[in-house]
């Protein structure tokens, strides 16, 4: 659910702000599935599955391909992000230069 939450709040339309706490949720999102495939490292064979809470079955490596597509994501967003503050950065030095 956090995944799926941190994706739509890096829609390009939304605010930079809406970007940043999308990158929390990628962080926190990814470091509790890390730490599911971590927890269940050598419990099950490669392609088995694990009961979760809810009883459904979780494929560790379901888990395993999601992690690697929203680290991917995740880089992406950050590039977004780092580009977006540069941008800020030149119009507040625009801005000021204009005032002079």
């Amino acid at each position: 659910e956090g995944l799926d939450r941190a994706e739509h709040m890096s829609s390009s339309s939304l605010p930079l702000r809406d970007w940043e706490e999308a990158m929390i949720l990628y962080e926190l999102s990814i470091g509790r599935l890390i730490k599911f495939l971590n927890a269940t490292k050598g419990s099950y064979k490669k392609g088995g599955s694990s009961s979760s809470e809810g009883g459904a079955a979780i494929s560790r490596d379901v888990v395993a391909e999601r992690v690697r597509a929203a680290l991917t994501e995740a880089e992406e967003l950050k590039g977004r992000i780092r580009e977006a503050k540069a941008a800020e950065e030149e119009e507040k030095k625009a801005k000021a230069a204009a005032a002079k």
